[in-house]
Formats: structure tokens, sequence, C-alpha cells
């Protein structure tokens, strides 16, 4: 159960967060503490804990006075947010090297030689590699040796519904699990392509007898 000073803790630090994101620049500590109505020293003991676990990077600011550099914060963005920015650009290349077929045969060849460890069986492969890449696949009823998945969460959603070439991601992402299934004795026999904002994509697969058993 949470404690009214945990809730108080977990509340500041998503304020300092929500400042941080909304400034277009670095703020300092006291800017923080107008923009978030606590305490500088809640606003410092925060700052600190994000510095430490990586959330908020630290620049100095030489004064133009003598005495201390001061301290301004900035918000790092999250882990993924450089491959997300760099996806509508790779998508315009995609676009003018080729159309659909091209990227399913580009997906397929990279699932075909994907280096690395990887599991014995089809089911597990392709399960594997929508779980990594953050689909979150949900099974469907299927007969004997075949597996239906909803994929229920798009990463790529952004990328899919704005850009003019955006179903080239599904593409390369219908050309890649049919590589990987292929090469572990399966075959994607079905990839269906919805508006992932209002129906979840699907796909359907066939195993090798023994991993639907």
């Amino acid at each position: 159960m949470e404690t009214a000073s945990s809730s108080r803790k977990r509340d500041g630090r998503e304020r300092v967060r929500r400042a941080l994101a909304g400034a277009a620049s670095a703020l300092s500590a006291r800017e923080l503490v107008g923009a978030t109505g606590l305490h500088e020293n809640a606003v410092r003991r925060i700052l600190k804990s994000l510095v430490t676990s990586g959330d908020v990077s630290i620049e100095r600011e030489t004064p133009r006075a003598r005495g201390r550099p001061i301290l301004r914060y900035r918000l790092v963005g999250a882990a993924d947010a450089p491959f997300r920015r760099l996806v509508p650009v790779l998508l315009d290349l995609l676009g003018q090297s080729g159309g659909a077929e091209d990227a399913y045969a580009a997906g397929r060849r990279h699932g075909e030689s994907e280096p690395g460890q990887r599991p014995a069986g089809a089911r597990d492969a392709v399960v594997a590699s929508l779980v990594t890449l953050g689909f979150a696949p949900e099974a469907r009823a299927a007969g004997p040796g075949r597996h239906v998945l909803d994929l229920t969460r798009c990463p790529f959603t952004d990328a899919v519904t704005t850009s003019p070439n955006g179903r080239r991601i599904c593409h390369l992402h219908h050309g890649l699990l049919a590589g990987i299934a292929a090469a572990t004795g399966g075959e994607v026999d079905e990839f269906v392509i919805n508006d992932p904002r209002v129906v979840p994509c699907r796909v359907g697969f066939r195993a090798e007898p023994e991993e639907a058993a």
C-alpha cells in the first residue's frame, strides 16, 4: 500500500519531470522551484535522484561574475527517441529504393540470416521477435500446428499512420517474420495489416507438428 509520503515523493518527481519536459531550454533548480511550486530542498533532492538514474543531465553555465557555475538541468530523451526520429528518414529512403515487395524481400533476407542465438522452434522464434520489438502479441485460437497472434501494441504507430511510406515498415516486418519462421522450420501464411490505432495487425503461421502438441 502506498503511503502519503511515497505518494508526495512520486508526485514531486513527476512535477519536476513535466517542468523539464515542457521547457525550451535547461532549467536551474531555482527556476524549477518556481515552475513546480516545490520547496527548493525537495527540488534539489529530486534532481539528484534523476541525475543518478540517468533521466536528467547537468549543464554548467559559467557565471558572469565570480562565483560557482550555475547548474542547469535538462531531461534526457527516452532510449528509443533517436530511433523514432530516424524512422521517417529511413522510410523516405526505403520509398525511393523500391515498393512493398522490395521491403518484404529485405526483411525476409534479414530474418533468414539474422545472427545470434534463436529459439529452435518457429513458434518461440516468432513470438520472441515480436516481444523484443515491442508488439505485445496475444494468441488467438487456431488449428493444430498453426498459430495466430494479434499485435496489440505497435511501436511504429506514428510512422505507419502519418508517413506516406509508413506501410513499408509493415511489409518489412512481414518479411522479417517470414524469414525467421522459415529459418526455424515454419511458414508465415497470414499477415493482416490494419490501422494499429483501431484494430491490431495480425500474423498467422504454421510450425512444426511437434511444437503444436
